[in-house]
């Protein structure tokens, strides 16, 4: 009768006399037994272990070194392992699971069913998988093994909870601590539900930490945290000189001495509304960036129109205005515009046959980086012969009735987003601001002539015409 062949060879290279593991590439001399023990985890062996082996094949492994009762010695090693409190003594496949878990580790489907249904039953959000502290507790219970149970909702409740927000407090303690050092900065952040319901939340930050402090509905009055500072002038003046401000132990300490001379420098006051009227444009246009719905073919008009309102808001200082320009134009190149959204203001009908239509540098670059990035060699010729078309704004193309059905459908998009409460931009009563900004004034402020000047519509073409030369070359 022919010996069955040990089924152990299918994980090695077979040489004579030796073998090579498929799993680490080592090369050993031996048979099948070497070939368990090396694959079976455990040290002491008379050879060195495989540091890659996959956990089921370990595990096989170590059951097939420990004798003709592996069941009954898995089980006796297992317990014995759990009264200890820890699975040290088991090979890395036995310390995860329990052995028949191991013949089940592969289908990993039915686990991924699993926790989709309890996502979906109990209505949590799907991002939480994303969650670093969910991969922590995850991993938790992996490096701690099958014996892990579950917790009681009364244990949960009443012990685990607390704990954990008397931890938090800890945290929100020792960040406070620093604030006496450091000072912090409140920042805000404005979100709405699916109700459109509008809030904001407040946090505190500094290098010590982030602090939630508070969470508050807006409806019609769309603050920003400045102008709600504000707008309580009057009542915080009066509360830094009460009794009950100095009454407080917090009120007796430098910090809180300088935050009561702050407060009561009118300075401070006229200074703070400087800022928020010199802001309120780039405001707006953020929410315009933060707004629902496709914003694209605004987005780049409605910032050179902010930055020009700043500069006026500061009444033309360039002390004052060149300092948030500097600010401005570091977010708006890294944050905000992108090629496409000056290509797309191009390809805006109601920007394109508005007096204020000029092309500038970023706008042809746009419309290059469309052409190069976004359509196929074989459409470049086509779509170049419609944009010169576009361009001249033929009377067949800008017909009566194309321009009142773009009107009409812009007011739906507007009244949409005022009847959100959304606050929806109108570029035209932007602050009141100037038509267009020229990009070749002077720094002292002083507008070239052709600030306002139209672009004609049957001349200055050949941009394109480099645009595609250049496309086909590349």
């Amino acid at each position: 009768m022919v010996r069955k062949k040990d089924p152990f060879w299918e994980y090695v290279d077979p040489l004579d006399g030796r073998f090579v593991c498929k799993f680490c590439g080592r090369n050993f001399p031996g048979g099948v037994p070497r070939i368990k023990s090396h694959l079976s985890g455990i040290t002491g062996r008379d050879i060195d272990i495989c540091a890659n082996v996959p956990d089921d094949v370990q595990a096989k492994a170590f059951l097939a070194i420990g004798g003709s009762n592996k069941k009954a010695k898995t089980t006796e090693v297992s317990n014995r392992a759990e009264e200890q409190g820890n699975h040290s003594s088991l090979p890395k496949g036995l310390q995860q699971s329990t052995v028949p878990g191991i013949y089940k580790k592969k289908d990993k489907d039915e686990v991924d069913k699993k926790l989709a249904k309890f996502f979906t039953l109990n209505n949590i959000a799907f991002n939480v998988v994303q969650k670093e502290s969910f991969k922590e507790f995850l991993r938790a219970i992996m490096d701690y093994g099958p014996s892990y149970k579950i917790p009681s909702y009364s244990v949960l409740r009443t012990k685990l909870i607390p704990d954990v927000k008397k931890d938090v407090e800890h945290y929100v303690a020792e960040v406070k601590k620093t604030w006496t050092t450091t000072g912090c900065t409140l920042m805000s952040d404005i979100w709405s539900d699916l109700k459109h319901r509008a809030f904001i939340n407040i946090v505190a930050y500094s290098p010590g930490g982030a602090v939630f402090v508070n969470s508050f509905e807006v409806t019609k009055e769309k603050k920003t945290m400045l102008e709600s500072v504000l707008n309580v002038e009057d009542e915080l003046r009066v509360f830094v000189a009460s009794s009950t401000w100095r009454g407080l132990e917090y009120s007796k300490q430098a910090m809180a001495k300088n935050v009561t001379s702050i407060i009561q420098r009118s300075e401070f006051w006229k200074q703070g509304k400087e800022v928020l009227h010199a802001l309120e444009p780039l405001v707006r246009v953020l929410r315009l960036v933060d707004g629902e719905g496709s914003t694209s073919a605004y987005l780049y008009e409605a910032m050179e129109r902010a930055k020009e309102a700043i500069k006026q808001n500061c009444h033309h200082n360039q002390s004052k205005y060149m300092q948030i320009w500097t600010l401005f134009e570091v977010r708006r190149s890294n944050n905000i515009i992108h090629p496409v959204h000056a290509a797309a203001t191009f390809l805006n009908p109601a920007y394109m046959r508005s007096e204020n239509f000029r092309e500038d540098k970023e706008i042809k670059e746009g419309i290059a980086y469309v052409l190069e990035n976004l359509v196929s060699s074989d459409e470049k010729s086509g779509i170049l012969k419609e944009l010169q078309l576009y361009r001249m704004k033929p009377s067949s193309l800008f017909t009566s009735t194309a321009i009142s059905i773009m009107n009409t459908m812009m007011m739906k998009k507007f009244d949409v987003l005022k009847a959100k409460d959304l606050e929806p931009i109108d570029l035209d009563h932007l602050d009141e601001l100037p038509n267009y900004v020229d990009h070749d004034q002077d720094e002292d402020g002083d507008q070239s002539d052709a600030t306002n000047t139209h672009v004609p519509c049957d001349d200055d073409l050949t941009w394109l015409d480099d645009i595609g030369h250049t496309s086909s070359i590349q």
